[in-house]
Order: structure tokens, then sequence, then C-alpha cells
């Protein structure tokens, strides 16, 4: 009897499907400071790493899971409020356009919003 071979059917490598979304935020997971309105955060995946950016602020956050790259960008956000906020006198064109945009997203727990 002769031996018989099976040949394999060719495979295509597939590649996973790149996470790429746009979401809103509203919580800065911070008890000091909430978003005033919905801000928009970018998700993608990059060699298994989430990468969530801010368009207007040039910020970003890195993390396992959707959920990690949230807090990290957040966490971001709130530390460079702080900066920015405490240095507001120093600051030059680029650091005053963001301060000026941060002021009006961010709610400080305390103030009172007329909105």
């Amino acid at each position: 009897m002769e031996k018989t071979t099976l040949k394999k059917a060719p495979t295509k490598k597939v590649k996973p499907i790149p996470l790429d979304k746009n979401i809103t935020i509203l919580n800065l997971g911070h008890k000091k400071y909430v978003f005033k309105s919905p801000f928009p955060v970018n998700v993608v995946i990059e060699e298994n790493i989430y990468i969530a950016s801010s368009y207007d602020l040039n910020t970003f956050g890195y993390g396992e899971t959707e959920d990690d790259v949230i807090r990290d960008l957040c966490e971001s956000i709130f530390e460079y409020y702080e900066h920015l906020k405490s240095n507001r006198s120093r600051l030059g064109t680029l650091l005053q356009r963001d301060w000026n945009f941060l002021s009006r997203i961010v709610l400080e727990m305390g103030e009172v919003s007329c909105n």
C-alpha cells in the first residue's frame, strides 16, 4: 500500500482588528475634579497596549486594558491641570492655551456652576 500524505490547506494570517474608537468621559476619577461636559477621547490598541489620547490637549495614557488606559489618561490630565494651575502666571502661549481650555472644561468640586 502506498502511503498517502495529506496536504494542509493554505492558511491566511488573520490580523486582529485594531481597536480605534472615540468615547467620551465625564469623570476624571478624582474626588476634587469633574468634567463640566463630556470630554472626547480616542482609544486605540497597538501591539496589545491600549493608548488613549486627547487631541485637544495632546495628552496620552497607556494601559493593558481599556479601563487602565482611561485611568492613566485621567491621571495625566489631572496632573497637567494641577501643574498649569500652580504656574498660571508663568505660562507661555501654548501652555496658556491649554490652561484656558482646561479651566473651561474642568470643574473643581466646591465651585458653583451656573450652567
